[in-house]
């Protein structure tokens, strides 16, 4: 779909549920609800509506077809559906090229179930489009984040993993082959995601991160910090969430069968937390007890490809929440905790706790 066509588009909210109730067509759209007869022409132009015209085409194709009964009944059917909340918000100038609006034309019909008065689907877009992430981690769960953020619509991206690519990626990294065996992840995704991407900004490099300064230097100009990374096993998640809240950036990670928690430092619990919560729980045990459930956790969340394909569509789910700004992630204050299989998960609650592994409720204090 042209720009042209995104500057006159007709079409329901995502949102609007259309049904035949008693030889009657019934929109409703939050709480309140318009009918008309069921006949073919009614039933031509709730169609249209619903896969998106615009208003030129609907009033000389299939709401043409009202018209022949009553004058201007087209145009009155059009304001009534606007009355009711109905239809997306009336299109405004957009910075987002032409090619780029025609890529995201499911996604803007997706956000438009969420414009309010101060951002329309466009504004949505935009957000994301302007979004600037950091990934640490390019393997199985990261290798599907970079992608799958990219496909979503984000604009600017840098990400870091130190390693290569085995023979064993390859049954549940995305975008490498035989022939990348060898080569640094970080060269081979850039490489590939380039070519699908171009419009992008990705800058990724090949660093091994060794504490949370060196994350914290990486992800300075970021608008989030995404830690899909497993080694040091356990301290790599406690390093993200220091650099997190150095920066006063927030960060979402996964890793071990979890997703989250999503960390707004000053507002929300962070892995540091979330890690003294598990060894309080462990008791006496301590550390033997969480290191036990770890090896469990991880060996159900990396050995086969829709663990980490699971795993990465939860997160970035979360992230583009966050960064679109037209819901509240789920996982803040608690983490999706992953059993064996993908549908036998639960959320697991969490809260500040003020024995913080990193002290973030107590840091700036």
């Amino acid at each position: 779909m042209s720009q042209g066509a995104y500057d006159d588009l007709l079409q329901l909210r995502q949102n609007v549920a259309t049904l035949v109730v008693e030889s009657r067509i019934v929109i409703n759209s939050r709480g309140r609800s318009l009918s008309v007869p069921f006949s073919p022409a009614w039933a031509e132009a709730a169609e249209a509506l619903i896969t998106g015209t615009s208003r030129a085409e609907f009033l000389s194709g299939a709401g043409g077809g009202l018209n022949a009964d009553v004058q201007d009944t087209a145009e009155r059917f059009l304001e009534a559906l606007d009355g009711i909340g109905a239809l997306q918000s009336p299109t405004r100038p957009t910075s987002v090229p032409a090619a780029v609006l025609e890529r995201h034309a499911r996604s803007l019909r997706y956000f438009g179930a969420y414009e309010t008065s101060d951002v329309d689907r466009f504004g949505y877009l935009e957000r994301l489009r302007s979004a600037r992430v950091f990934v640490l981690g390019l393997g199985g769960a990261g290798s599907w984040i970079v992608y799958q953020l990219l496909l979503a619509g984000i604009g600017t991206m840098t990400a870091a993993d130190g390693d290569v690519v085995a023979v064993s990626n390859l049954n549940r990294t995305a975008l490498v082959d035989a022939d990348d065996v060898g080569r640094p992840k970080a060269e081979v995704l850039q490489e590939r995601l380039s070519s699908l991407f171009p419009d992008a900004d990705l800058r990724f490099e090949q660093q091994m991160m060794a504490g949370p300064e060196e994350i914290a230097v990486a992800a300075h100009d970021s608008d989030l910090i995404i830690g899909a990374a497993d080694t040091p096993h356990r301290t790599i998640r406690l390093w993200v969430s220091q650099a997190s809240l150095r920066l006063g950036v927030p960060s979402i990670q996964t890793g071990g069968g979890r997703v989250g928690p999503f960390f707004v430092p000053g507002r929300s619990a962070c892995a540091g937390c979330l890690q003294a919560m598990l060894l309080a729980r462990a008791g006496q045990a301590g550390a033997a007890v969480l290191a036990d459930l770890d090896r469990f956790a991880l060996v159900a969340a990396s050995t086969l490809s829709p663990q980490p394909c699971a795993d990465s569509a939860l997160l970035v789910q979360e992230a583009v929440r966050h960064l679109a700004g037209h819901q509240e992630p789920a996982t803040l204050n608690q983490v999706m905790q992953k059993g064996p299989n993908l549908l036998d998960g639960h959320f697991l609650k969490l809260a500040p706790r003020d024995d913080c592994l990193i002290g973030c409720q107590t840091h700036g204090a």
